[in-house]
């Protein structure tokens, strides 16, 4: 048995044994951390997209474009009358004979198709923790449709739990009856449940009942659940009812990338 945190007089602390303990805390798989812009993306033109500031987790693997810093890729321009599907990756790479390690954002290039949808390039995995030397994580999937580029985030296998959302949230202003709302975050979702006790009128709209929380709305793929009552959510992050009782339950799920 080993210290790790701990002094021992001399270097001690591995990359290996980091890579293993934020695989405890975040899970195996790949992450994004919930502070500054989570690698946004910007089409700036028809072959050059900006990604900016953000932290990652690659299998415990800890990677970041440094706050305020953006980061730019390439992408080969399509061709008339084919299309074609690219990935922008994480790419972890480690070199075999000195163990150097290191992230980096690369461009992995589809093979055009004509007529039929194109598929995605293949991406390289593996168990870093066992030595695997080279691990794609892919932030975003760009189509060219013929020429023009379209730029979608690519689902993500978790996103780590921050301070900023875990918080008690209540009703926006004109909420109907007495009732409650939290909003929390599991690793791949948001949660916003909101328990209305009483005060709506059966078959009529109550109105902006609570918005999401900035920043994790529209783009997100949104679903939910909910007791004697439907729901719809709107693009600035409204949530309206539309009741069969006095009083409702609604649990509205969505993933943090679409």
């Amino acid at each position: 048995m080993k210290i790790v945190t701990g002094y021992r007089g001399t270097p001690h602390i591995t990359a290996n044994a980091m890579q293993a303990f934020n695989q405890g805390i975040f899970g195996p798989g790949n992450h994004i951390l919930d502070i500054g812009e989570r690698f946004s993306a910007t089409i700036v033109n028809a072959s050059t997209i900006a990604v900016h500031d953000g932290e990652g987790v690659i299998q415990g693997v800890h990677f970041r474009i440094e706050p305020g810093e953006v980061e730019t890729v390439s992408i080969t321009p399509g061709t008339a009358g084919y299309a074609r599907h690219d990935l922008i990756c994480a790419r972890y790479t480690k070199d075999q004979s000195t163990g150097v390690e290191d992230v980096s954002l690369i461009v992995l290039e589809g093979t055009p198709a004509s007529g039929t949808e194109p598929e995605e390039p293949a991406i390289s995995t593996g168990d870093i923790l066992n030595g695997a030397t080279v691990c794609d994580y892919p932030l975003y999937s760009v189509l060219l449709d013929e020429m023009t580029p379209i730029l979608k985030r690519r689902a993500a296998q978790g996103f780590a739990l921050s301070q900023n959302i875990k918080q008690a949230l209540t009703p926006t202003v004109g909420t109907p009856g007495e009732g409650g709302c939290f909003c929390f975050k599991t690793l791949s979702e948001v949660v916003v449940r909101v328990c209305i006790d009483s005060g709506l009128t059966p078959g009529e709209y109550a109105n902006a009942i609570i918005t999401l929380p900035p920043g994790y709305r529209p783009e997100y793929p949104i679903y939910g659940s909910n007791e004697h009552s439907t729901y719809s959510v709107f693009e600035d992050g409204a949530v309206n009812v539309y009741p069969s009782h006095t009083f409702a339950v609604i649990e509205i799920r969505f993933n943090v990338f679409s």
